[in-house]
């Protein structure tokens, strides 16, 4: 069992900075800064949304969007109430899309701005519903109003370290992308790899920029080892954005 600064599973790391450093900021998206604080109380609020909406532990849900800290908030809400979030790659077709969350069998697929459209027009008849994120131009609920309006507290879910807390998608380059089920061992196994060969250098006070799209293994793994030092992710997909935030944050 792998277990790394005390940690069993991913969904202890917010709460533990929370209580170690509350008005820290961590994570800088746009004009956003959110402290590890109101970090953690809008994690539990998504938890909470995503039981409140009938899921249980270990059901899948989509994300099809671009880079944003909203995204992080929904992927540790996820793993809060032990559910399983599968990122869609955003460059695919919509049929590829449609291909992909099939065999997650997602059961609500979260929507960034600008890919409203071609999330109404896949052809997913099981999935329950839609939450848009990042103001899409759309009719569904907005992500902020309905995380806003769950409760705070813990759900107190129970997950194990062997529970899958992500679920990736290979290229499929030689066929139809396969699934790839990250587990809290598989993740917590990353940090501690990173931190033994000192490839992550980082301090409180250091911001790092998370430029890789969301559906590859390396964003959620840099953000998880920027978040057990306590320092602040900053999220960009455009590399004029990158430019500018490497010079606005001292990022080297």
């Amino acid at each position: 069992m792998t277990e790394f600064y005390g940690c069993r599973t991913i969904r202890e790391l917010i709460p533990r900075q929370a209580r170690a450093r509350p008005d820290a900021i961590a994570l800088i998206h746009r004009e956003r800064r959110t402290t590890y604080g109101e970090l953690e109380a809008r994690v539990m609020r998504v938890a909470n949304g995503l039981l409140a909406m009938g899921l249980r532990p270990g059901d899948r849900i989509g994300y099809l969007g671009k880079n944003s800290d909203l995204y992080f908030e929904l992927l540790f809400g996820a793993i809060a109430a032990n559910i399983v979030l599968a990122p869609v790659n955003w460059r695919l077709a919509p049929a590829e899309m449609t291909t992909l969350l099939q065999d997650a069998e997602a059961k609500v697929l979260f929507v960034g701005r600008g890919f409203a459209a071609i999330a109404a027009s896949l052809n997913l008849p099981a999935l329950d519903r839609f939450v848009a994120m990042d103001e899409a131009d759309c009719d569904w609920v907005q992500f902020e109003e309905w995380r806003d309006a769950q409760p705070s507290n813990d759900p107190d879910v129970v997950a194990s370290p062997e529970d899958t807390v992500l679920q990736l998608y290979t290229s499929g380059t030689t066929g139809l992308p396969k699934g790839v089920e990250l587990t809290n061992t598989n993740l917590l196994s990353f940090i501690g790899c990173y931190e033994s060969h000192d490839v992550v250098r980082l301090g409180p006070d250091d911001v790092a920029l998370v430029c890789m799209p969301v559906f590859h293994l390396p964003a959620p793994v840099l953000d998880l080892c920027v978040w057990h030092r306590a320092p602040r992710p900053s999220c960009s997909k455009k590399a004029r954005s990158q430019i500018l935030l490497m010079r606005s944050h001292d990022i080297r």
